[in-house]
């Protein structure tokens, strides 16, 4: 069994896009996070302390913020931004970590 993606993510903090390209978002974010989400690699790296999260995985120019519960197995994602040069940007607004 592969930890659970908690789909509780605030809807002002989603950014605004059709609902085939979220299908496409989940779907890679499901395949970044589905194994071993505590481990870095290239796309994925664990944060410095911050209000947010403790890691995040880059999804073409978006980025999710999440945290791992591994002794529940559960993977909060906690926000996705996109990315626009040194800025991350939620709901058009930028963001500070």
């Amino acid at each position: 069994m592969h930890p659970l993606l908690d789909a509780g993510i605030p809807w002002q903090m989603m950014p605004l896009q059709s609902n085939s390209s979220w299908a496409d978002k989940w779907n890679g974010i499901d395949k970044q996070l589905v194994d071993e989400p505590h481990v870095e690699t290239r796309n994925r790296k664990r944060l410095r302390p911050n209000r947010t999260s403790e890691w995040e995985v880059r999804i073409g120019n978006y980025r999710v913020f999440y945290d791992v519960r591994q002794s529940d197995r559960i993977v909060e994602v906690r926000m996705i931004g996109e990315k626009r040069g040194n800025m991350v940007l939620v709901r058009g607004e930028e963001y500070e970590l």
